[in-house]
């Protein structure tokens, strides 16, 4: 019993504290690390100009990189509503087969019940004739 009470305050005295400072160490130099390879980026990776001319330029060359992104964009917005509407077809297809076959095994049992009565017909009048015979 005094072990186990000597091993939860060891655990909590001790171990839980050094692991969170572990964590801690850990995202903090991750944080570090980060925010020196974003500092170490070349001034127009990050957006600075030294001149008004370099400014100019950079922001030309957004503009052109923006307008590029958003052609990129409204071309994924047509492809997928074109796949949508491709979906939205073959679903409908999909339905009207279905149909189809509903409409084909409909016609079956219709001429099933049709030779059921033709023969039905034929027996009643093959014994008419027959009786008419005797």
């Amino acid at each position: 019993m005094k072990e186990k009470i000597k091993t939860k305050i060891f655990y909590f005295l001790i171990v839980r504290p050094v692991a969170s400072l572990l964590c801690l160490g850990v995202v903090l130099i991750f944080s570090f690390l980060i925010f020196n390879l974003i500092l170490a980026q070349e001034p127009e990776e990050i957006g600075e100009c030294q001149t008004r001319e370099e400014c100019e330029n950079l922001l030309k060359e957004y503009e052109a990189k923006i307008s590029e992104y958003e052609k990129d964009i409204s071309e994924t917005k047509v492809q997928s509503k074109t796949l949508k509407n491709k979906i939205s077809v073959l679903k409908k297809e999909i339905e009207k087969l279905n149909l189809q076959i509903r409409q084909s095994n409909a016609i079956i049992k219709e001429l099933g019940i049709e030779i059921t009565e033709t023969e039905n017909s034929i027996n009643k009048t093959t014994l008419e004739i027959e009786n008419y015979k005797k």
